[in-house]
C-alpha cells in the first residue's frame, strides 16, 4: 500500500514510489528480499532459507516470466495465521553443503535452487534456469544427484528433462528455449557458439549444423544496443555476416517472439537445412526416419 509518496513493500520497509518505478522486476524482488529478511532478523534468527525462484533471483539467474511470490524454505510449517499472502514457504531440511549466503541473504545452493526452480517451472521456463545455473559454475554431477534424490516427486521429471538437455553455452533465455523448442523437432541436435575461420578472422554462430553450413542467430536489442554505437555494431554485424556466406553459410535470424510459433519456426528451419542440397535433404530423412 503506498502512503503518499512512499511505497510499502514489507513489513515496515517503505521505498520512494518514483525510485521503485525505476527498478528492474528483479531488483524489486531483491529490495522485498532484503526488507523481508530484515523485519525477522530484528526478531531473532531467521529459521528459513530463501529458495526456488527468489534464490534464483539471488543468484542472477535468468527467470523467464517468473511469480512474484518470496519462496522461502523451512524446517517446520509455519501457523496460517503468521502466513503472509506473498510468501511461499516449502518445507524442508537443507543440509549445511546445500546452504549459503548471497547479498547478505540465506539461500539455497546454487544447485539445489535449480533443481527446486525447475521442479515448480514449467518445461521451456525450466530448461532457461538449468542452462544458466550451469553457465554460472553450477557441478552437473550435483545437479544430477539431487535430482534423483528427489526422483518421484513432483516436477522431478521437467528438472529431469532440463539437465538432460542443459548446456552451459546457451548465452541468452531466447538460446535456452531455442534449443529446447528444436529438441522436440525432427533435426538432428544442433551444435551451439559455432567457431567459423574464415579470410575475414574468425566468428561464431549461436547454433547450428556445420555438416551442412546452416544456422540460426537470435537477435535481441541488447545485442545491438547495450555494448556499442548502434551504427558500428550493425557494420561489424554486417561484414560478419559477409564472411560467413562467403564461406558457404546461411542462417536464420529469430527475435524472442519468433519462437512462440513453433510450427511456423519448424517449415522455417526445415527449409533453411533443406536449402543446402542433397546433404541438406538427406539429413532431414535421416533425422525423420530417427523421430519415427
Amino acid at each position: 500500500m503506498s502512503s503518499g509518496a512512499l511505497l510499502r513493500i514489507s513489513y515496515g520497509a517503505y521505498y520512494e514510489a518514483k525510485a521503485w518505478e525505476c527498478l528492474s522486476e528483479e531488483d524489486q524482488h531483491l529490495a522485498v528480499l532484503a526488507a523481508h529478511y530484515a523485519y525477522h532478523s530484528r526478531r531473532g534468527r531467521p529459521g528459513f532459507l530463501y529458495s526456488h525462484l527468489s534464490a534464483a533471483r539471488a543468484y542472477g539467474i535468468d527467470l523467464w516470466n517468473p511469480d512474484a511470490l518470496v519462496h522461502v524454505m523451512a524446517p517446520t510449517a509455519v501457523a496460517r495465521g503468521r502466513r503472509r499472502e506473498d510468501v511461499v514457504i516449502h518445507r524442508g531440511e537443507v543440509p549445511p553443503e546445500q546452504r549459503g549466503f548471497v547479498g547478505g541473504l540465506p539461500v539455497t545452493s546454487l544447485e539445489r535452487t535449480i533443481v527446486d526452480s525447475a521442479r515448480v517451472l514449467r518445461p521451456g521456463q525450466a530448461q532457461i534456469v538449468v542452462d544458466h545455473g550451469l553457465r554460472l559454475g553450477a557441478e552437473p554431477d550435483v545437479l544430477r544427484e539431487l535430482v534423483d534424490t528427489a526422483s518421484g516427486r513432483r516436477g522431478v521429471l521437467t528438472a529431469r528433462r532440463a539437465l538432460d538437455l542443459g548446456s552451459g553455452l546457451s548465452e541468452s533465455a531466447a538460446e535456452s528455449l531455442l534449443n529446447y523448442l528444436l529438441a522436440g523437432m525432427p533435426f538432428p541436435r544442433p551444435q551451439q557458439q559455432i567457431r567459423v575461420e574464415t579470410r575475414y578472422g574468425r566468428h561464431r554462430i549461436d547454433t547450428g549444423w556445420p555438416a551442412v553450413r546452416r544456422g540460426i542467430e537470435m537477435d535481441g536489442r541488447n545485442k545491438y544496443f547495450d555494448f556499442a554505437p548502434t551504427d558500428d555494431v550493425i557494420f561489424r554485424e554486417r561484414q560478419r555476416e559477409k564472411a560467413l556466406m562467403e564461406d558457404g553459410w546461411l542462417f536464420l535470424r529469430l527475435e524472442w517472439r519468433d519462437l512462440f510459433q513453433p510450427t511456423v519456426l519448424e517449415a522455417r528451419i526445415t527449409k533453411l537445412i533443406a536449402s543446402a542440397g542433397p546433404e541438406g535433404e538427406a539429413m532431414l530423412r535421416r533425422a525423420s526416419a530417427g523421430a519415427a
